[in-house]
């Protein structure tokens, strides 16, 4: 969790930052059965029999019913069927020509629909606003899903005595019968099927909405970094290609936030006709949230100056940001971007506290546990050494205290990431370095320090302030 600050918008935000994990589930082919001794005394495999019905019957599902209506037809010329009992096919025939032909048919067959129809609409309407409180609510569930079960123990033919005295015979009753028919089995299947939403599609739904219910907070950062691609049924090759990858996947996201029916085929990513739903809203000059990207590699800058809306930095002196963001500007012309200017923003550990004597004391203090623990706990995205890393790691050369108050100690012990270098001091000393990278050209601060929960509650309430001021 990072308590974000963006400088041009003056705006808090509170994002929860995470991997998604994935599952390598290696399947493994089936072993074969054991084997038997034929009469030539070799070992041969045991046919297996599937357990089943077998191949379908061309015309199978119309064999019963032919079936019945012969029986039917040859029962009735015969005179084995009682035509008290069943009428034989023709005579229903010649009953069903007449009908029409007198119009009697028509009328009550429309009495039939009707009432059928209306029992039905108003049965899907009473059912399922029932299966939606009950299978999103607990209490819904507590009060309604009860009733229910034991109505479905209960024939509705079985109610049929009391609706007639409840409502007569007119079409009132009809219609409740009807109605009561239809609501079991549409609040069955409706609160089922909501009860066993798989959780991946409502996380993929949230996630599509979020931009829509946090009033456009929210910020996507892109990580191109090495990952076991071959759990995924896929593979990469070097630095270029990662990077390419990424360029490519960049590029295409945007294009599907903000056009309809988007066809691309590139070396990395294929799409034809494909519409992003629910479309991302627009807000103002904001058309879509801000692709932030990072990296210090010269493959991650030739991307970030064409694709990335903000480069975010993490924690270097003042000179290094202010090298790369000029580096970066030059970059940007050289490659011709086309998108509006690249922003820059710095994701650094804050360690704010009433002085700066105390500050000090505390941050000396969280590294020594780290030496002890040899970095256990204290880890922030730490990874594989890339170019960014090592920028870090190596400051600890040019001295524990950089700056004003940028420690580098951390780096020393396990701290990475975001934790390699710390800001120190108290919220005067800390909104007084930021802007001072602010005045760089850093208009997005991504600020964080753990424990999370009690640290961001510190930044909100004292350095926020003095930085929106």
């Amino acid at each position: 969790m990072a308590t974000t600050w963006d400088a041009d918008e003056a705006k808090l935000s509170r994002s929860s930052g995470g991997r998604i994990a994935h599952t390598d589930s290696r399947t493994k082919r089936p072993v074969g059965p054991a084997s038997f001794a034929g009469s030539d005394g070799l070992a041969g495999p045991r046919a297996r029999r599937r357990l089943g019905p077998g191949p379908a019957i061309p015309f199978g599902l119309q064999i019963g019913p032919a079936l019945l209506v012969l029986t039917w037809v040859v029962g009735s010329a015969l005179g084995w069927i009682d035509p008290r009992i069943l009428s034989a096919p023709w005579t229903v025939i010649e009953a069903f020509v007449r009908l029409i032909e007198q119009g009697r048919l028509q009328d009550n067959f429309l009495t039939s629909a009707t009432r059928a129809l209306l029992g039905l609409s108003i049965g899907l309407l009473i059912g399922t606003v029932l299966a939606v409180i009950a299978g999103l609510s607990r209490i819904g569930e507590a009060l309604i899903d009860g009733p229910v079960q034991i109505k479905r123990a209960i024939p509705t033919l079985a109610l049929i005595p009391l609706l007639i005295l409840w409502f007569g015979i007119g079409e009132s009753m009809k219609v409740t019968t009807i109605a009561l028919a239809v609501i079991v089995p549409i609040y069955i299947h409706t609160h089922n099927a909501l009860r066993s939403i798989d959780s991946r599609y409502v996380e993929l739904a949230e996630t599509l909405r979020m931009s829509h219910l946090t009033g456009g907070r929210v910020r996507i950062n892109i990580v191109s970094g090495k990952d076991n691609l071959s759990a995924y049924g896929d593979s990469e090759g070097d630095q270029a290609h990662r990077y390419g990858r990424t360029k490519e996947f960049m590029r295409l996201v945007r294009r599907l936030w903000t056009e309809d029916n988007v066809t691309s085929a590139g070396e990395h990513f294929r799409v034809a006709d494909s519409t992003v739903v629910p479309r991302i809203q627009v807000r103002g000059d904001r058309r879509h949230p801000k692709f932030y990207f990072g990296g210090a590699s010269e493959a991650a800058e030739r991307v970030a100056a064409t694709e990335a809306d903000v480069q975010l930095f993490w924690g270097e002196p003042l000179d290094g940001v202010g090298e790369r963001i000029a580096r970066l500007k030059a970059l940007s012309r050289e490659l011709d971007r086309d998108l509006p200017p690249l922003e820059f923003g710095l994701r650094i550990t804050t360690l704010v506290r009433d002085t700066t004597e105390q500050a000090w004391t505390d941050a000396e203090a969280k590294v020594a546990e780290m030496a002890r623990s040899k970095g256990a706990g204290w880890h922030d995205h730490q990874r594989a050494l890339a170019v960014g890393q090592q920028r870090l790691l190596d400051l600890q050369e040019r001295g524990d205290v950089l700056d004003d108050n940028l420690y580098t100690a951390p780096g020393k012990f396990g701290g990475g990431g975001a934790g390699t270098t710390w800001l120190v001091g108290s919220a005067e000393d800390v909104a007084g370095s930021l802007r001072k990278y602010q005045d760089l050209g850093i208009t997005h601060f991504v600020l964080s320090d753990t424990p999370y929960l009690s640290e961001i509650k510190r930044q909100g309430d004292q350095l926020l302030p003095l930085l929106r001021s």
